[in-house]
């Protein structure tokens, strides 16, 4: 679910009308492409791509490992709307957060 940006109200209120510029600049932070994710686990394997559904809905930008409880290299070889197919260097269940 994308986070929506916080509109402006438009007012004769001189006060208001500051407060929501300082509250616009939150703006620029809730469009970072990283808050935009899901936090999924993987179980990888180191003989070959798994298949992980990101529940994006679209393709995704990236992922980054969060957690996993061994030293583990992992790369994508594809994504898309649906799913990242990701490899790994050892077998490991790992956390990703997905964006």
């Amino acid at each position: 679910m994308a986070i929506k940006q916080i509109a402006t109200i438009n007012t004769k209120d001189n006060v208001l009308n500051r407060i929501q510029a300082e509250v616009q600049k939150v703006n620029s932070v809730l469009t970072c492409p990283l808050l935009n994710g899901n936090l999924v686990t993987a179980d990888l394997l180191a003989s070959g791509g798994v298949s992980v559904n990101h529940g994006l809905g679209r393709a995704p930008l990236g992922w980054i490992v969060v957690d996993a409880p061994v030293a583990v290299t992992t790369w994508s070889t594809e994504s898309n709307r649906n799913v990242l197919v990701l490899n790994a260097s050892a077998d490991a269940s790992v956390t990703l957060w997905v964006f």
